[in-house]
């Protein structure tokens, strides 16, 4: 199966340069392993940014009891333009690694006599705010960068939504499993209204290093009912990004008994050529690679995690599913996915 998507996916229009970031100082990955949490911050932006004024914000949901705390960065604090900063989460000072920052383990090492909770996995919320002054923290102005996980309506979320840092109703995957993922942020609206679908669980953390390498995956087109009795449409869990094991693509409703699914790869068209009424939104001068897709009970779903997204490293093309009733001879297209594999 590798080796052939590996020649299917030669044919394709491949590795486009990784996309240019706007210039943000922004929460880029988060650790929860028990004992060893850790906040990774990244400048994006080509200049160093110095940050000594600036501060972490931590929101938690203790059951009936909304928490917020809040840590400072030292003096003379600076992330140099494209470099990453790992901040570990309460953490002695005195053991801290070279040139990474260690928030303390007692009250006095954070602000306003607040301490702070160790970062929950199954729900919280992190914020990067440009600021260390109570009179400012309500400031939609002085956050830079949000990330909630696991469930959303925390404390000062409304703000960060304010200053377009956020989207309403949203919230990041919880990590779970053993190891213990990262969540890490996918690069795709540095500069926009974050959510959920900016944000996975990377099972191979990466501190200190950018966690796609330019992957990106992002839905276009419509999908088309044609003759079908029910509208089919293509899916896409996460990005295919290095260390994502559970990358996949599917359809977003159980097959009926009739139906099969064929899962056709090629490069991207317009839509404009029509299969049935159903616009195809492949380009038509490509041969697809086509695969038949088994039902696993009645849903289809195609997971990269045999083939590892790390095989595929720079390669970018499109994917459009095919479903057809076989007894009653119906047909209707999904719409397209376009996405690009990440390298180490």
């Amino acid at each position: 199966m590798r080796s052939s998507l590996r020649i299917a996916a030669s044919a394709l229009t491949l590795a486009l340069a990784a996309p240019s970031l706007a210039s943000q100082v922004v929460i880029s990955e988060v650790g929860f392993d028990s004992g060893k949490q850790w906040i990774e911050i990244q400048n994006l932006g080509n200049s160093a940014e110095d940050v000594s004024t600036w501060s972490i914000y931590q929101a938690t949901q203790t059951p009936n009891k909304p928490q917020n705390y809040w840590w400072a960065f030292p003096r003379g604090t600076s992330i140099g333009g494209g470099k990453f900063l790992r901040v570990h989460w309460l953490q002695f000072v005195a053991n801290c690694p070279a040139n990474n920052l260690c928030t303390g383990t007692t009250i006095f090492h954070f602000m306003f006599g607040l301490f702070a909770e160790p970062l929950d996995q199954s729900r919280g919320a992190l914020a990067l705010f440009s600021t260390q002054l109570s009179n400012q923290m309500n400031n939609p102005t002085k956050i830079q960068s949000w990330v909630s996980w696991g469930t959303s309506g925390f404390k000062r979320e409304d703000v960060a939504i304010q200053a377009n840092r956020w989207t309403k109703n949203s919230a990041a995957p919880a990590p779970s499993g053993l190891p213990l993922p990262s969540l890490a942020f996918a690069y795709t609206n540095p500069s926009g209204p974050n959510s959920a679908t900016d944000w996975f669980l990377d099972s191979t953390p990466t501190p200190g290093k950018e966690n796609l390498g330019g992957a990106f995956a992002t839905s276009y087109g419509v999908a088309c009912q044609g003759t079908l009795t029910q509208i089919a449409r293509q899916f896409v869990n996460s990005v295919p990004a290095h260390g994502n094991k559970n990358y996949l693509l599917g359809i977003d409703r159980p097959l009926l008994a009739n139906e099969l699914a064929l899962l056709l790869l090629s490069i991207r068209g317009d839509g404009k050529i029509l299969v049935r009424n159903c616009p195809y939104w492949l380009n038509p001068l490509v041969v697809p690679f086509v695969l038949f897709v088994p039902k696993v009970g009645n849903i289809a779903q195609f997971s990269f995690n045999a083939i590892s997204p790390d095989a595929l490293g720079g390669m970018q093309f499109s994917t459009q599913w095919g479903v057809f009733d076989v007894v009653n001879d119906k047909l209707g297209l999904t719409n397209g996915v376009q996405m690009r594999f990440g390298m180490k």
